[in-house]
C-alpha cells in the first residue's frame, strides 16, 4: 500500500540497497544474481586477474620482443578465455533499476542494457590489433609497429569491469568515504607512473636513430 511504499522509500539509500538485495523467485533459472555464490567467486578471480593484467600489459607494450613467446600466447588465449566469458556472463547477470532498490530479471532487458551500455567497450577491450593487422597487411615496419604496441593501452579499458565490480559491492564493505578517495588516488598513481614508465620505453626502442635508450 501507499504507507509502505512511503516508509521503504524514506528509508536510507544503503538500507534500501541492502533490501532490495534479494532472489527473486520469479525471475528465469538462466538469470544470475550477483550475489549468488559463484557469481561472487567468478568476480573474485577477474579482479584478481585484471590486477596481473594491469602491470602485464603495458609490459608487454614496451618489452615484447624480448619476453618469453610462449608465455605471451598464454597470457593471450587466458586474456580471451577469461574476459570472453565474462562477456557472455553479462547477458545473464541481473542488474540493480535506476534507483537501486531492486535487481532486474527480465532476461530481454538485461540484454539491452549491456548492448547498450559496456558491450561495446568489453568488445573492443579484447580485440587483438597486432594480430589483425598481420592478417590484413603483413609484417609492419617501425612506425606502424609502435602504433600497433600503442594501441595496446586500449585493452586497459578492461579496468571498467574492475570498476564495476566494485561498484557492485559499494554497499557491502564497510569504509569511510575518504579512505575509497585515498585508495583510489594512490592506485591511478601507481597505474600512471607504471604506463608512462613503459611507453616512454617503448618509443625509445621502436623510434629510429639515436634515442635515449642508445645514448
Amino acid at each position: 500500500d501507499d504507507n509502505s511504499i512511503k516508509a521503504f522509500m524514506s528509508q536510507k539509500q544503503n538500507d534500501r540497497y541492502e533490501i532490495g538485495v534479494r532472489y527473486d523467485y520469479s525471475k528465469p533459472f538462466y538469470v544470475l544474481h550477483p550475489h549468488r555464490l559463484e557469481v561472487q567467486a567468478w568476480n573474485l578471480l577477474l579482479g584478481a586477474y585484471l590486477l596481473v593484467d594491469v602491470v602485464y600489459l603495458p609490459l608487454t607494450m614496451a618489452f615484447a620482443d624480448s619476453m618469453d613467446r610462449e608465455l605471451q600466447s598464454f597470457m593471450s588465449v587466458i586474456t580471451y578465455v577469461i574476459f570472453g566469458s565474462d562477456m557472455v556472463l553479462q547477458f545473464f547477470l541481473q542488474v540493480p533499476s535506476p534507483n537501486g532498490e531492486y535487481w532486474l530479471f527480465n532476461h530481454r532487458q538485461i540484454v539491452f542494457i549491456y548492448l547498450r551500455g559496456n558491450f561495446f567497450v568489453d568488445l573492443i577491450s579484447i580485440v587483438p590489433f597486432d594480430v589483425v593487422y598481420d592478417m590484413i597487411v603483413g609484417v609492419p615496419d617501425n612506425s606502424v609497429l609502435l602504433a600497433l604496441h600503442m594501441l595496446r593501452l586500449v585493452k586497459l579499458l578492461r579496468l571498467t569491469r574492475l570498476v564495476r565490480i566494485l561498484q557492485k559491492y559499494k554497499y557491502s564493505v564497510s569504509i569511510s568515504s575518504m579512505a575509497r578517495a585515498l585508495l583510489q588516488s594512490s592506485a591511478m598513481v601507481v597505474l600512471t607512473l607504471h604506463l608512462m614508465a613503459c611507453g616512454w620505453c617503448t618509443v625509445g626502442i621502436y623510434q629510429s636513430g639515436t634515442t635515449w635508450l642508445s645514448v
